[in-house]
């Protein structure tokens, strides 16, 4: 048996070792930040409308989102839904689908409780099967006398080299599914689909009329309601039969559009009780001129800073500009937010700064447009809220 005082002389020998790689000597924290810049913060001009965390500029498109945030909550609150509440959003990939669907089952105080959601990517789904533990979910919400959400993104991504749309229509329309052979009953919830090609569809509009030999002619001030009226009946149409009369344009686009040839997608769009229309970023709507569109964007880069950098309190206005011009020339939002999760930024500092941008991202920002918003904004910085 070892001597216990050998062992003992041979462990403290190790910790003195040990000891002497210990890192070099740091300040003790004071909890005061390191670098504090003598910026003022200042809120971004003009008005913006908020929904929870989730902001616009366009005030028509905020109505229509309160109106489908209060259908959701009316919906819950109903004592006796016989069959899902069943919503669908089609934007593009980077829109924001994921983050206002947050936002619409959070309660509109933020003080109550919100409708519990599951997400389901279906894009990485394996198998058809894989769909047991949304209605596993459901069931589990019922018995506790909850109406939950179950929020399907992606939803036209194939499984197995289908479409997973045959496997939803029961479950939409009857609140139930077939379960080891026997009709399963899931109680009320909400389903949110989401999809960025499949339900993509132009509405119809009347074409201007312009002279021989002119520029081609831009629709200016589209009132955004009619617009999503439009919007929605052109999705609504998608992989309908062909008329019997001459089609038009339009509906030849429709009838030999990718979702044409989608088996039951008719039977879910019927299911559907309203769609969830963002804006479209070529459209020229009512109130939302060229400034106020950039306005929106730089909004836009001070939500995704805020997530990366939750300590920050401001943010250069030559940095979200820079930010700002990155998002609206990349694909989409996820460019931007590369350039922003890949900044540096010395530990304790509460201000994001231009110099803390990527080199790509400084470079292709306009010295004279830096130099113009640093005279305008001197030693200010943009408030994150």
């Amino acid at each position: 048996m070892a001597d216990p005082v050998d062992a003992a002389v041979t462990l403290a020998k190790l910790i003195t070792v040990l000891l002497s790689f210990k890192s070099p000597a740091t300040k003790k924290s004071t909890g005061a930040p390191a670098s504090v810049p003598d910026f003022e913060t200042i809120p971004v001009p003009g008005a913006r409308y908020m929904l929870g965390a989730f902001s616009t500029r366009n005030e028509h498109f905020y109505k229509h989102v309160c109106e489908i945030h209060d259908l959701i909550h009316h919906y819950v609150a109903r004592p006796s839904a016989r069959k899902p509440l069943n919503l669908l959003i089609s934007a593009p990939p980077g829109s924001g689908k994921s983050f206002l669907v947050k936002q619409l089952l959070a309660s509109k105080d933020s003080k109550g409780p919100g409708v519990p959601c599951l997400e389901l990517n279906v894009a990485n789904i394996a198998k058809r099967s894989d769909l047991g533990p949304a209605w596993t979910f459901i069931r589990t919400m019922e018995d506790n006398r909850i109406t939950p959400c179950v929020f399907f993104d992606e939803v036209d991504a194939t499984v197995e080299g289908e479409y997973l749309l045959k496997d939803l229509i029961m479950p939409m329309y009857d609140g139930a599914v077939i379960h080891d052979g026997a009709k399963l009953r899931l109680g009320p919830a909400v389903f949110i689909f989401a999809g960025s090609k499949l339900f993509e569809a132009s509405p119809a509009e009347k074409p201007l009329k312009k002279q021989k030999g002119a520029a081609r002619t831009v629709r200016k001030d589209v009132k955004f309601s009619e617009w999503r009226i439009s919007k929605e009946a052109a999705i609504r149409a998608l992989g309908a039969p062909p008329p019997l009369r001459r089609a038009s344009s339009k509906e030849r686009a429709s009838i030999t559009s990718p979702a044409h040839a989608v088996p039951k997608i008719r039977d879910f769009l019927d299911r559907i009780d309203r769609c969830i229309i963002f804006p479209d970023a070529t459209v020229a709507f009512e109130g939302m001129d060229k400034d106020v569109k950039w306005l929106e964007t730089m909004d836009l880069v001070l939500s995704m800073i805020r997530r990366n950098f939750g300590h920050l309190v401001g943010v250069e206005p030559a940095a979200a500009a820079a930010l700002a011009v990155a998002l609206e020339d990349g694909s989409s939002k996820r460019s931007a937010e590369r350039l922003i999760f890949t900044s540096t930024l010395t530990p304790g500092k509460t201000i994001f700064e231009f110099s803390d941008l990527p080199w790509e991202a400084r470079n292709r920002f306009p010295s004279d447009a830096r130099t113009k918003l640093e005279k305008e904004y001197p030693r200010k910085a943009f408030k994150l809220d």
